[in-house]
């Protein structure tokens, strides 16, 4: 599930303590120089990067899920389907992914009971300074206020003014 790894990881999860589990531990990461080296552009080959590329985060995280009573726990889980606009600049995977995020997130909501007033934030994963732009500007064709509720942890885990990520950050350890 490449960037989808953690919020996969949760729904499964989930799933699995639905199914008798008592507890599961679930956990990934992304590093830069294996991400850069095996999906992008290989750092030896000396390719300049463009303004809308991402840099994978260096990191790793872990969740425990049981059925232990706590305040914070997992109430429902929605996988999406793919949506493809065909666009195909490989350096600009935000732009590539927003379509999906914005039909899913607006397919979730049409099919649930929840409304935006429920949530205290609305996260991407990483689409990225240029896809969530675009994610936001897809929201409000459908006459969606975007507001501090919305945010992209790409673009919160680096401050895109004193690090040179180009777009953002990008990878599993985003969001977990």
């Amino acid at each position: 599930a490449a960037c989808a790894s953690s919020s996969l990881l949760l729904n499964q999860a989930a799933m699995m303590l639905q199914q008798n589990v008592n507890q599961i531990l679930v956990f990934t990461s992304s590093h830069y120089a294996v991400a850069s080296r095996q999906f992008r552009y290989p750092n030896t080959y000396g390719e300049q990067k463009k303004v809308t590329s991402t840099t994978t985060v260096t990191g790793a995280g872990a969740m425990i899920l049981s059925h232990r009573p706590s305040s914070i726990r997992v109430v429902e889980g929605f996988i999406g389907r793919i949506i493809d606009w065909h666009y195909d600049n490989v350096s600009d995977m935000g732009r590539a992914m927003a379509p999906a995020v914005y039909e899913n997130f607006m397919t979730y909501l049409n099919e649930t009971a929840f409304k935006l007033e429920d949530f205290d934030c609305i996260a991407t994963g990483d689409l990225s300074q240029a896809g969530f732009q675009m994610f936001c500007d897809l929201l409000q064709t459908s006459q969606i206020e975007v507001n501090n509720q919305f945010t992209d942890c790409g673009l919160r885990i680096f401050n895109l003014d004193e690090h040179d990520v180009f777009c953002g950050g990008s990878g599993p350890a985003c969001s977990m």
